[in-house]
Parts: structure tokens; C-alpha cells; sequence
């Protein structure tokens, strides 16, 4: 009976033992269940706060590149002017240096109008023969357009050319003015320049006929010049220049 008893009694005992472990695991079951968000809550990170911007820094302004001025040269001091030399009239050195050129022009009637009065500095006129008159054009500080009609050659017109040593042209000449020519025209008295030798620096137009349609004209001169060795220089003035006259005393015209 006893053992009946202890027997029942054991039974009784495990069998409250398994119900208690049974209520205990669903009790621990259901309290975990319960606690489990908590701790998970719990468990998670904070949210990471979003990092602030790092402010970019501003670029430092490059400075404009200053441009080195370009040195101003200095200026040549212009010379100051002279007298030309066969007017008298203040001019620049370089042009009072230009080597004086003469130019033979006919006058008969059908040579009217001759060409290269208003840039002559000096005209000289006087007959040929039978009372025909011939002009000798000088030329220096100015540089004519068109020259002419050029006709020939006459000793005494040589005679004054040679004050200058100019350069003197003309179209053949007198006996007398061609022999002188030959023999003093390499810069003795003149430097001769004869049309019947330097063609090409001459030549007719058609608006006249011959022989008073013969031309020329200052660029071919100055390089006829050249040609023939009568270079630019300083040169002796042959005449001297009083001062102005008054207005009052000057003439008032005339022909």
C-alpha cells in the first residue's frame, strides 16, 4: 500500500513536474516572444545623422595678367630745315642736297604750253638763232611731273648750268655746245644727258608734233641722274640771299 502510495505519489510528481516545465516554457515562450521587439528596438543602431556638407571653398580669383607695355620709341628729332640752295627757301637737309637738274625747253609757238614752269627754281630764257627764243628749266628742290618739249643744246646755256654742275638735258645741241659737251659733260663743267643717248628716259606724245613733242619728267631725271654719277650732296651755294624786303617795297605785278 505504501508502495502504491509513493508509486502514485511519484507519478503525481513528475507528472505536476512536466506540467510546470511545460506552463514554464509557455510562459518563457510567450514572454520571449513578447520581449523579443524590445530588444530588437533596443539592439538597432540610432539612424545615422545625415553628415552636413562639407562647404566647398571658393577659388581664389587668378589675377588678370597685366600686359607689359610695349617701350614707345624715342622719336628722332627732325632736322632742322636750310636754305635750298638756288632759292633761298628753307627746305630739309636731305632735299637742299638734291643734285641740281637742267632741262633744256623749246619756245617757238607750236611748243606752247611747255610743261614743268611752276617746279623750276630757277628759269633761265635767252634767243637761239633767228631770235627764237629757249628756256633752260633748273630743277632742285622740288621733283617736277612732265618736263618739255626738251629741244637742244646751246653753249652759253651750258655755261650757266655749270655754276651747278648739273645735270643738263637736251636733245642733241650746237656744234660748238657738243664739243664742249664731249669733252667737259662727265661732271667737269656739266654731266651730260643727250636724249640721242639716253632714249629711254625721254619720249613724244601725239597731241604735238615733232620736234616740239619731245618730254621728260622728274623720276626719270633723278634716275638719269644717278646713271650718269651726279649724286646728291651738300653743294656751295654760287649765289647769296638778302633778307625779304618789306611788302611795301616788293612788286606789286608786272610781265
Amino acid at each position: 500500500m505504501k508502495r502504491a502510495f509513493v508509486a502514485i505519489v511519484t507519478v503525481a510528481a513528475v507528472a505536476g513536474g512536466l506540467a510546470a516545465g511545460m506552463l514554464a516554457g509557455t510562459i518563457g515562450n510567450a514572454a520571449s516572444s513578447t520581449a523579443t521587439p524590445s530588444l530588437i528596438a533596443l539592439a538597432s543602431p540610432s539612424p545615422t545623422p545625415s553628415p552636413t556638407p562639407t562647404p566647398t571653398p571658393a577659388p581664389t580669383p587668378t589675377p588678370t595678367p597685366v600686359p607689359t607695355p610695349t617701350p614707345t620709341p624715342t622719336p628722332v628729332p627732325t632736322p632742322p630745315p636750310v636754305p635750298a640752295p638756288l632759292t633761298g627757301v628753307l627746305v630739309p637737309p636731305d632735299v637742299a642736297a638734291r643734285h641740281p637738274i637742267a632741262v633744256m625747253v623749246d619756245d617757238l609757238g607750236p611748243a606752247r604750253p611747255q610743261a614743268g614752269f611752276n617746279a623750276a627754281s630757277v628759269v633761265w630764257q635767252a634767243p637761239a638763232e633767228g631770235g627764237i627764243p629757249r628756256y633752260m628749266m633748273v630743277f632742285q628742290e622740288n621733283i617736277p611731273g612732265t618736263v618739255g618739249p626738251v629741244r637742244s643744246s646751246r653753249y652759253y646755256y651750258i655755261a650757266w648750268a655749270a655754276e651747278w654742275r648739273a645735270l643738263y638735258a637736251h636733245a642733241g645741241g650746237s656744234p660748238q655746245a657738243l664739243s664742249t659737251l664731249r669733252q667737259k659733260g662727265n661732271g667737269q663743267l656739266v654731266y651730260n644727258a643727250d636724249e640721242f643717248r639716253w632714249a629711254r628716259s625721254f619720249w613724244r606724245v601725239d597731241h604735238k608734233y615733232a620736234p616740239h613733242n619731245l618730254y621728260t619728267d622728274g623720276e626719270h631725271l633723278r634716275k638719269l641722274a644717278n646713271s650718269v654719277k651726279a649724286k646728291d650732296g651738300a653743294m656751295e651755294p654760287a649765289w647769296n640771299f638778302a633778307p625779304d624786303l618789306p611788302v611795301i617795297y616788293r612788286p606789286r605785278g608786272g610781265r
